[in-house]
């Protein structure tokens, strides 16, 4: 299941069911999380927040395909690494679910 254009004219999931007014936007979101996730078409569920008063950070679909972040900064436990990435390509790693 492909959340990018891909090759041809195949179109994302999400584009998909919005154009066929199956989910109200014509979006997904994506948490991962220590334990797990949560991966949702159309929109995201408020209640699953874990900081409700922080706003919900938007990821448009990047000019090569791809969603691409801003990165501040990594750590690895307690340790601020030096020298780490300033962005990073997400991927719900769906081809080997």
């Amino acid at each position: 299941m492909g959340l990018t254009r891909g090759s041809g004219h195949i179109k994302p999931i999400y584009t998909q069911l919005y154009e066929q007014k199956l989910v109200e936007n014509n979006e997904f979101s994506l948490c991962l999380g220590k334990n797990g996730g949560k991966f949702s078409i159309g929109g995201f569920n408020e209640s699953l927040l874990i900081h409700p008063d922080l706003p919900v950070e938007w990821s448009p679909l990047h000019s090569t395909g791809k969603f691409i972040i801003h990165i501040d900064s990594v750590y690895i436990g307690d340790k601020k690494l030096k020298g780490a990435p300033s962005s990073a390509m997400i991927d719900s790693g769906t081809t080997f679910a």
